[in-house]
């Protein structure tokens, strides 16, 4: 599979939200890996969120020659993701990407974890457990009735 290409929709049951020991890098250390990512893998940082509501991440945008990659970082947990960077108008529906090169630089500076397209695109009637009350409450399943992992993680819901 090439750089940013998406991966199709994975099935595996056996999927488990992360351990909550850990905490989520503030916006500005977030900003400081995303610019040494880019930095390691020969492209530059186009843009960069504000961390305003009501999205549930924080993004930037990496650019190169050939492509553009949207580095997800989630507000609460200490989880990161790939996505195809917003269009003209709207980021969603997210569409989540692997990047060799980008998650190389990632687990080179950084604990965070990095989650697969596979494991993003997994439909959420499949994941193994609930997630943690801080991502997302029942209320807010029943009523925006996400799709896959992802649309849980990494959501614009109000």
């Amino acid at each position: 599979m090439g750089r940013g290409e998406q991966r199709s929709q994975a099935t595996d049951p056996h999927w488990q939200w992360p351990p909550g020991d850990e905490e989520a890098p503030a916006l500005a250390d977030f900003k400081a890996v995303c610019y040494e990512i880019a930095r390691r893998t020969g492209g530059h940082v186009e843009s960069v969120s504000d961390g305003r509501f009501p999205p549930s991440f924080h993004h930037v945008v990496i650019a190169f020659r050939d492509r553009r990659v949207a580095v997800l970082c989630h507000q609460t947990l200490p989880l990161l993701a790939l996505a195809a960077p917003p269009g003209e108008s709207s980021f969603w529906p997210l569409s989540f990407v692997d990047d060799p090169a980008i998650g190389s630089a990632i687990a080179a500076v950084s604990r965070i974890r990095l989650l697969t397209a596979a494991e993003l695109d997994m439909d959420w009637s499949r994941a193994a457990t609930q997630p943690p009350a801080a991502l997302a409450q029942g209320k807010d399943l029943t009523y925006w009735r996400p799709g896959s992992v992802g649309d849980v993680i990494f959501n614009m819901w109000d």
